[in-house]
């Protein structure tokens, strides 16, 4: 009976790097003589330096147990591996969604052996410029790594001032973009979040978030005049309001011969515009009326240096 050595003292060797280095359980310069009939096959020295990953033998001739005794050994190398999968992960954060001109950075994290970016990039962090699904994979001990964010296009940012209004009480009403922008501005030139609106007309705000620009207008209508005289403060008066087929608008003072009248949705889109007498602004508003759906609508009623807002409801 011999005692048969390792050569080495395991049958699998595993490296996350790229190479391994083999140490023996014996130095081979302890063997007296090398039979020629291995010499392709044997090992010489005790370190060997693998680089890729198989099934090695070592074979070499072992005189000092037996004559012609040889030492055989098979042995399972993987480089640039794992038995098990390394607990790692990406994350590029979930999918997002901006406007146009918008860049974005990622982000895969460090720790890996290689980066590849679906644009090409190969660094660990790269920024893209454009809309649609960015994907990473990392490579590790052997192992890929991956995510994929999508980022779409999104221009819709949404402000809303609320209804019209025609209450001319109090003096003057709050107007509120609400919270969460990066820039506020008027159409009165003010940049705050909430303005006090004391004069008939429309009122605009734009609003911005990430390069999104959001806008709303809202009409704050009395009946009263913007400028009013001394006297005849009330100028024009609208009747029957509401109505329904049938539409007068009267001018108190009879002072103005001609007048510019427009008619404009609840979204403050113009419909109708024209200018003439008072006679000739009714027989245009009575004929336009038909054509309206039941809504409310407003008429605005300029003269030369004066403006007047009417909210005219249509029911049917």
């Amino acid at each position: 009976f011999h005692f048969i050595p390792h050569i080495w003292a395991q049958d699998t060797l595993v490296s996350c790097a790229d190479t391994i280095s083999a140490i023996t359980n014996f130095d081979f310069s302890t063997v007296g003589s090398s039979n020629p009939a291995y010499n392709s096959y044997t090992i010489h020295g005790d370190t060997v330096d693998i680089y890729r990953s198989g099934v090695y033998f070592a074979i070499f001739y072992y005189p000092e147990q037996a004559s012609n005794c040889i030492l055989l050994q098979p042995i399972v190398v993987l480089v640039d591996t794992a038995l098990i999968k390394p607990p790692k992960s990406i994350d590029l954060g979930p999918d997002a969604s901006f406007c146009e001109g918008y860049v974005h950075p990622l982000n895969a994290g460090s720790g890996f052996e290689s980066y590849h970016w679906n644009t090409g990039a190969i660094d660990s962090a790269t920024t893209v410029y454009g809309f649609g699904a960015y994907s990473v994979t990392a490579h590790y001990c052997g192992f890929d790594y991956s995510d994929t964010i999508t980022i779409t296009q999104n221009n819709s940012l949404m402000v809303d001032l609320g209804p019209d209004q025609n209450d001319c009480t109090p003096v003057s009403v709050t107007l509120d973009a609400g919270t969460g922008y990066e820039s506020y501005l008027w159409s009165t030139g003010e940049q705050t979040q909430q303005i006090n609106a004391d004069t008939t007309g429309e009122y605009t705000v734009q609003v911005s978030l990430n390069g999104c620009i959001g806008r709303d207008t809202v009409t704050i209508v009395c009946n009263v005049g913007i400028a009013n005289p001394s006297d005849c403060s009330d100028a024009f008066s609208l009747t029957p309001n509401p109505g329904n087929d049938i539409v007068s608008i009267t001018q108190k003072c009879g002072r103005y011969k001609n007048i510019t009248l427009s008619v404009s949705g609840s979204d403050g889109k113009q419909l109708a515009k024209t200018t003439g007498s008072i006679a000739n602004i009714n027989t245009y508003l009575n004929q336009l009326m038909p054509a309206l759906s039941p809504a409310v609508y407003i008429v605005r009623i300029e003269t030369e240096n004066e403006r007047y807002y009417f909210k005219w409801m249509i029911v049917r």
